[in-house]
């Protein structure tokens, strides 16, 4: 009697610990976040091997290896393109102290994606005198990314004229700046 109680103790046991297991293994959270910093801005290079894969940290360069559900995975891809929009606003902030005061005050970007007279595709961010683009070639892992600003497109706008081009690329998990022009 005691020997059956005992077992049907263990098996108890052990039940809860595999449940606890799984209850760790399955997913959190529907995002892929780095397990370091907790940023979603992750990088996995696309349309090699290496996708959802091999993963990049963007904010603290944590690298790590992990396969994500499908369903997470694309819901990353479509996140792709706002990403780099804030990427480049975040790049073109730390880079260039003249232009801080004239990013958005609010973050509603408007949006619009379409192609290229040479078939390449574009993603086209709008807010507050600023404009992002970004370009996919389908014959190249580089983006090709700009930033253009402004302020004679902000309606009602009393103050100095600016305008701000900025033009890089992101490659591998990196922002790479070509070009850049503030005029006043």
């Amino acid at each position: 009697m005691r020997r059956g109680i005992f077992l049907i103790l263990l098996a108890i046991i052990a039940l809860s610990i595999l449940f606890r297991s799984l209850i760790k293994i399955s997913p959190t959270s529907t995002k892929i976040l780095c397990p370091s910093c907790g940023s979603d801005y992750v990088w996995t290079p696309i349309g090699t091997r290496s996708e959802n894969f091999l993963w990049f940290c963007i904010k603290c360069h944590e690298r790590w290896i992990k396969t994500y559900p499908i369903t997470i995975f694309e819901e990353w891809k479509l996140r792709i393109p706002s990403m780099l929009r804030d990427l480049v606003m975040d790049f073109i902030k730390e880079h260039h102290e003249d232009a801080r005061d004239l990013f958005p005050r609010h973050s509603t970007w408007s949006y619009r994606r379409g192609t290229l007279p040479n078939g390449d595709k574009f993603h086209e961010y709008v807010c507050e005198g600023w404009i992002i683009r970004i370009e996919y070639s389908s014959l190249s892992s580089r983006i090709n990314l700009l930033a253009d600003f402004s302020s004679s497109r902000i309606s009602n706008y009393i103050g100095i004229p600016h305008r701000i081009i900025w033009k890089g690329y992101f490659i591998n998990g990196k922002i790479r700046e070509e070009e850049y022009l503030h005029a006043i």
